[in-house]
């Protein structure tokens, strides 16, 4: 493998020392000393940087740290002399002794360079019980206790895992031994299926996926990202703590709420629950949260009323582009999926969320009228890049209203400027059947890219009609399973 990696930079720099020694020997003569193999020739420095960006652009074994510093002894020292090579420490299930003993010499060699770190706890085997399973945490803890020693140096930390268990141990350890991580940019707790020191200067991304912190009293200031998962609704900041939240992130630009978000007042829940179509939004502005540089806006909901009543207090003057997903079917396959119809009727009334601002606009899971996704596509006059994935049929015929619904008394064109289509597991006889229509109006700019990506086996897609959607756009993908 080291051979491999030796050739490759070869190649690369051979013309150029090729010409450097041509042009000496012009000037100086021909060397009296006999000829040294290429990389003897290249400077310690630059064979440290040629390490450094093999290390960082490949995963494989030959670009892999340890492999590069047993290739030959200059090799070797000039590896462990590069602590930024030494970087990346990964743990997975089950913890050996070989990966504990390879992340302590990672530490040692890194020297002070910032550290990436991922602890992956989940087993393939684990058998969904929570009680029953209990999590390697004796392994986990010795490594953690040799982690906590270099907090300081904490760039990117993620930890995955099926329980709480590990979880619950890293967030106490953690409250207790952490006072500063100056480097620390990026931190992702999973439990897939109260954290947070009182000094994270350089945080901008913070994800939480099904593990929630105290937020009352947590370090979430200054952020850029922000991403709430997967919570139980129990579990959930009050809105006054969330707003608070928000309030301390004044350049947000990327907000991410996919399951419950925060606790509504009551007001507004009962303002949903008495409205045929929208919840009235409170004017009081104690009750909303302007969020004046959020750019992104991914939201998945389990409960429409909900929906409507978190949306009507929220404010986007700047949104650029949304993600909307009904989650309720992956939450619990056995229920029908909601209908979204009044979610989407808010949307396109909403003063607060302009739709007319976005550019990019994904659907995923939505099931609604067909009168209600007009109004709602009416409304988005400036998307350029629309994703449709295993939507409702309607969420495909609406794109041509003129022919699938034709007695509506809407004007104007449905999404005019609209560039791009990406369709996931959709029926291609309702694309092929809005296509031409939109291609039949003048009024409608052509599309430049339209992807269709089969991801279920049992999804129809007949060769003859995929043939005929390359003549509805310049640029056609279609991918399949």
């Amino acid at each position: 493998m080291a051979m491999t990696l030796t050739e490759d930079i070869h190649d690369f720099f051979s013309v150029q020392i090729q010409q450097v020694m041509a042009g000496a020997i012009r000037l100086y003569g021909s060397f009296s000393r006999p000829r040294k193999h290429l990389f003897e020739r290249l400077p310690n420095e630059i064979l440290s940087y040629i390490f450094l960006i093999a290390c960082e652009s490949s995963s494989g074994e030959e670009s892999d740290p340890v492999t590069l510093s047993h290739v030959c002894r200059r090799w070797g020292h000039v590896a462990l002399s590069t602590g930024k090579i030494w970087t990346r420490i990964v743990l997975t299930y089950p913890c050996s002794p070989s990966q504990l003993s390879r992340a302590l010499a990672f530490l040692d060699r890194s020297r002070q360079s910032p550290l990436d770190i991922l602890i992956d706890l989940r087993d393939p085997d684990w058998d969904w019980e929570e009680d029953e399973y209990q999590s390697e945490w004796t392994e986990l803890e010795l490594i953690l206790r040799s982690l906590l020693a270099h907090v300081h140096r904490w760039r990117r930390f993620e930890l995955l895992n099926d329980t709480w268990s590990p979880i619950y141990h890293f967030l106490r350890s953690t409250a207790k031994d952490i006072k500063s991580a100056p480097m620390l940019e990026s931190i992702s707790l999973s439990r897939c299926n109260a954290y947070f020191a009182t000094k994270l200067p350089n945080l901008t991304s913070v994800s939480l996926i099904g593990v929630h912190v105290d937020w009352s009293s947590s370090s979430l200031t200054n952020l850029s990202e922000l991403e709430l998962k997967y919570h139980a609704s129990d579990v959930m900041p009050s809105f006054a703590q969330f707003k608070n939240i928000l309030a301390r992130c004044p350049n947000l630009c990327r907000l991410a709420i996919i399951g419950w978000g925060p606790v509504l007042p009551n007001a507004t829940i009962t303002s949903s629950m008495n409205s045929n179509t929208s919840p009235t939004p409170l004017e009081s502005t104690t009750t909303t949260i302007h969020l004046p540089s959020v750019k992104t806006f991914s939201f998945g909901y389990i409960d429409t009323e909900y929906a409507q009543g978190l949306l009507s207090l929220l404010q986007f003057p700047s949104l650029d582009e949304m993600m909307l997903e009904d989650i309720s079917y992956t939450v619990n396959p056995e229920d029908t999926r909601l209908d979204s119809s009044p979610v989407l009727a808010f949307l396109a009334d909403s003063s607060s969320i302009p739709l007319r601002n976005l550019r990019l606009l994904s659907l995923i899971g939505i099931r609604s009228s067909r009168a209600s996704l007009l109004t709602f596509y009416q409304s988005c006059e400036n998307v350029v890049r629309l994703s449709v994935q295993y939507t409702c049929d309607d969420a495909v015929l609406a794109l041509a209203p003129t022919i699938s619904c034709p007695d509506s008394e809407l004007d104007g064109d449905i999404l005019p400027e609209l560039q791009e289509l990406y369709f996931e597991d959709m029926d291609v006889y309702d694309i092929t059947y809005a296509l031409k229509a939109r291609a039949d109006e003048s009024s409608i700019k052509p599309l430049a890219k339209l992807s269709l990506d089969f991801v279920r086996p049992d999804t129809p897609s007949p060769p003859y009609i995929l043939d005929q959607l390359s003549q509805f756009s310049k640029k056609t993908f279609i991918f399949s399973d």
